[in-house]
């Protein structure tokens, strides 16, 4: 097991997650003298407070701010975008005093300090898919979330398995998991490319799928490219069935199907579960079982030759269809 840190907040907090480490040092346009000053005198009261104490530039505080480095100050990220130019104003104008000596018996009392900083104004956050993209390109990681965690109902639901899962190697056998057997993989669509084949020109794509565990290339036949393009582009969230195949110790995957989460999302949506019960004790079984798996899709019980509506809306996944099997008979649920 590695334990892993990670000191993404720039007055001096550590959080501890269980699978990555990152310094500030690993956010974009950072200068040294951000940590050196830090260490020396004391961690960051605000932004205004750090772009007085040291000379940043307009993209190290962008780069501060996007990697949610300034998240436990008040205000959102987009209204401390909006702040940046005043920030580096007031540190600008607050070095050169010192510089000149005139800062003044006031200045150097806490409660004068407080009167003079700025406050960031309320305004709204920016989306969510913007505020994470933006966490990507400007640290490397997605810390917030990950794109992927609003679709875990549909994911656990397509038995949807975790790239680092299927390429890890057997314990017994010592060989890879993913076998030539079809399987499930979800994820984002990065670094998309379109090639076309040298014996009839016809168009194909290579790409990498990234889950929250790891990442496989992927390449997309012309048959299969002409069937799905139009879901296929950068950062898509899809996906993907098919298999993966291991040459030369590289590991591709090649999809037979591609489908946006987004579209499972809403044909899972129109998919109701039905459930047979024999008695008013089974139904409150079912009720029971549903309340334990709640989410927005609704259910339908047979008793009696008749349909009734379920109380309780349910998020459809493996564990759930395995329960109400296990309690009521595979012959007696479905979905669909």
């Amino acid at each position: 097991m590695i334990y892993i840190y990670i000191i993404s907040n720039i007055g001096g907090t550590i959080y501890f997650f269980s699978a990555l480490f990152m310094g500030l040092k690993g956010v974009k346009n950072l200068c040294s003298d951000i940590c050196k000053e830090r260490s020396e005198h004391g961690p960051y009261t605000s932004e205004q407070d750090l772009a007085e104490r040291i000379l940043a530039k307009k993209n190290t505080l962008e780069s501060l701010i996007y990697s949610g480095c300034f998240d436990e100050f008040p205000g959102t990220r987009r209204a401390k975008i909006a702040m940046i130019d005043n920030w580096l104003k007031a540190g600008k104008s607050r070095r050169a005093d010192l510089a000149t000596g005139q800062m003044s018996f006031f200045d150097m009392m806490e409660d004068f300090k407080e009167s003079y900083s700025m406050k960031t104004p309320i305004m709204p956050e920016m989306d969510k898919e913007t505020l994470l993209s933006m966490e990507k390109e400007y640290s490397g990681l997605f810390i917030s979330e990950h794109p992927l965690d609003s679709y875990a109902d549909v994911i656990e639901a397509n038995k949807v398995q975790p790239i680092a899962f299927l390429c890890s190697e057997d314990e017994e056998s010592g060989k890879k998991r993913f076998s030539k057997s079809r399987v499930r993989i979800a994820g984002i669509v990065v670094g998309l490319k379109t090639f076309y084949t040298k014996k009839d020109n016809r168009p194909m794509a290579v790409f990498t799928l990234e889950d929250q565990t790891s990442e496989v290339e992927v390449v997309v036949f012309p048959d299969d490219y002409m069937s799905y393009r139009s879901w296929l582009t950068e950062n898509e969230k899809v996906c993907l069935e098919g298999h993966f195949d291991e040459r030369d110790d590289e590991v591709q995957f090649l999809p037979e199907t591609i489908v946006p989460l987004s579209k499972l999302r809403e044909q899972q949506q129109n998919k109701c579960i039905y459930v047979g019960v024999t008695s008013k004790e089974e139904y409150l079984l079912l009720e029971g079982i549903l309340q334990q798996h709640s989410g927005n899709t609704s259910c339908r019980f047979l008793f009696d030759g008749k349909l009734y509506k379920c109380k309780t809306l349910a998020a459809p996944s493996h564990d759930l269809f395995m329960e109400l099997e296990g309690r009521f008979g595979r012959s007696r649920v479905q979905f669909k």
